[in-house]
């Protein structure tokens, strides 16, 4: 068996180990941060990596906080200068007068430089804590690339005293005992044992969330990484994966490993990217994608409703050396609402809608996503990538329920038609059926009783109960950008504040009482298809193990139905990147 067979595998569990928390090599790129000489240099040497980020303002820097001391500490020196040359000797004769006056005038000269300068240091200290804190938060508010991030982020977090916290092993929200004793205890086994007796260690104690290290609040005190004994941890079952991988033992061949390596994904469980719909806000998930690509953090089990699906299929259908051109996105067919005489012309929507009940032609949407994704089916899709693609639908009647698509459930159903049954929002799409390649390769219906199908988000936005029983997969990684959705959720990933958390908490309790009044009305026999799908959209749970959820503000809402064009995709696609990076995927 080729030994890149083995070291694929191993590499799956290593992503496994490391979505678990942070990304194993967090170190490096402290240590890199750490060589710098000061905090004053930092931000010069994040600033000419990127065009963009050299743009920052004075007045958010710490030119800002100069201008300011400068301003405050004036009146102070002048008092000082005013007082140290009065003229104390008046009523001495001009000649005493004059020889006392040059003795005090060097002093008078040496009091107002060493109290200006005090003064000075005091006022920049006070104003300068401050502006550097927002200095920081705005470089990586700008950052256009993860190392740039992770580096801002390092130094706000020096400048806050949160490396303290990192370094303080205790912490109320894990057993921090645990991990320190299992840590020195898998040192020891790599040190002095064999290689059989390491496999066999390394499979009785790797769990998922030793001593409950993945709870959320350990990863809310900082703006980069967590404590540091668990990015410890962490980097030594990576090392440990490393060393049993490449490690020769003439009596444990690559079969053997290969074996070992199914095992123990199987026991360990897998990870998997949920992608959330929402409408034309579902190409911020392709910064999501690429983000997680770039640093190989890329899990093979992807699932994608609505919008969510278009970029799950596009990254599905591809290999690894082909993601870099696909998620440019100058080479996509950005008409997926309109064509291009017909954008803008709200009388084309109003007569489409009092005709066939829809705002939008289906037939564009289907068009492009063939020309994007061409004909291929989920079956032929797995077979090139080993990426497992899953899409969610929703039956357009209410005695059928929804359905996840992938290589085992539907392998001859062509991954477009399914992107467009997933995308059919009712009133915007017309429900479209499911299409699919017979044993002669030619396109027929999959059902064929013509069934159609309409938005997967209606009744499964997040298929984790299906995905769970069908791939072992037990560690969920969510991006959600439904509108109706990320207001009500908290896109900073830091601890929540009083006005936060009260928002949090009143649109729970109005999603508890609506849900309540729903069901009422089913018991009564009052219920209808309307009725029924908004219970399952207020119902449906929006989260996962960890979500990513980007800002969004109101003032782009009004584009979540429109024709992308290349600009909106570029910052949607560092809007998504900027939030996986915030989330701590990475």
């Amino acid at each position: 068996m080729p030994s890149s067979m083995v070291n694929g595998m191993k590499g799956d569990i290593d992503d496994n180990i490391s979505c678990t928390a942070i990304h194993p090599n967090s170190h490096s790129t402290m240590t890199s941060v750490q060589s710098l000489d000061s905090a004053e240099s930092f931000p010069t040497a994040i600033l000419i990596k990127s065009a963009k980020i050299n743009t920052v303002p004075t007045t958010t820097g710490l030119g800002s906080t100069a201008a300011l001391s400068s301003r405050i500490v004036e009146p102070f020196t002048h008092i000082i200068r005013s007082i140290t040359h009065f003229n104390l000797f008046s009523f001495l004769p001009n000649s005493a007068a004059c020889a006392a006056g040059n003795v005090i005038s060097p002093i008078s000269n040496v009091v107002y430089d060493v109290s200006s300068h005090y003064i000075k240091n005091v006022i920049w200290f006070l104003a300068g804590n401050r502006n550097r804190r927002h200095y920081y938060k705005y470089l990586m508010k700008i950052a256009n690339s993860y190392e740039q991030w992770a580096a801002a982020g390092f130094m706000l977090d020096r400048w806050e005293d949160n490396d303290i916290w990192k370094i303080h092993e205790e912490s109320p929200y894990y057993d921090y005992r645990i991990v320190r004793d299992r840590l020195n205890r898998l040192r020891e086994h790599r040190v002095d044992d064999g290689l059989k007796n390491l496999m066999q260690h390394i499979r009785s104690t790797l769990t998922r969330s030793l001593g409950n290290f993945g709870n959320p609040h350990l990863y809310e005190q900082t703006h980069v990484g967590t404590k540091l004994l668990i990015e410890d941890y962490i980097d030594e079952v990576t090392k440990q994966l490393n060393f049993v991988c490449d490690t020769y033992d003439k009596n444990i061949n690559d079969y053997r490993k290969m074996e070992y390596f199914l095992e123990l994904q199987k026991a360990f469980g897998r990870t998997a990217l949920l992608l959330s719909g929402g409408g034309a806000f579902g190409l911020i998930h392709i910064g999501t994608i690429k983000a997680m690509f770039e640093m190989r953090m890329l899990p093979k089990i992807i699932s994608g409703s609505s919008c969510g699906a278009i970029v799950a299929a596009a990254t599905c259908i591809h290999i690894d050396s082909e993601l870099p051109i696909v998620l440019n996105p100058e080479l996509l067919n950005l008409d997926v609402f309109e064509v291009p005489r017909e954008r803008g012309k709200a009388l084309f929507r109003i007569v489409r809608l009092l005709e066939h009940g829809v705002v939008f032609d289906v037939e564009v949407f289907t068009n492009s996503m063939r020309q994007n994704l061409g004909e291929i089916t989920f079956q032929e899709a797995f077979n090139r990538t080993r990426r497992i693609l899953n899409i969610t639908v929703s039956s357009s009647t209410n005695y059928e329920m929804p359905r996840l698509l992938n290589y085992l459930t539907s392998p001859n159903v062509l991954i477009w038609s399914a992107v467009v049954a997933s995308c059919a929002v009712p009133f915007v799409y017309r429900s479209a059926p499911l299409m699919a390649k017979d044993a002669n390769g030619m396109t027929v219906t999959w059902n064929p009783s013509g069934h159609c199908w309409i938005d997967g988000s209606v009744e499964s936005d997040l298929p984790i109960q299906r995905i769970s029983e069908l791939f072992s997969v037990n560690h969920f990684i969510v991006a959600q950008v439904n509108p109706h959705v990320m207001p009500f959720m908290d896109w900073t990933n830091r601890a929540p504040t009083r006005f936060s958390s009260f928002v949090i908490q009143t649109g729970y309790l109005a999603q508890r009482e609506i849900q309540h009044r729903l069901m009422q009305l089913d018991d009564l026999g009052i219920q209808n298809s309307y009725l029924s799908r908004i219970k399952s959209i207020i119902c449906q749970k929006y989260w996962g193990d960890i979500t990513i959820v980007p800002y969004v503000p109101w003032t782009k809402y009004p584009q979540v139905l429109s024709n992308p064009t290349v600009q909106i995709i570029t910052d949607y696609m560092i809007d998504g990147e900027r939030a996986t990076w915030k989330s701590k995927v990475l």
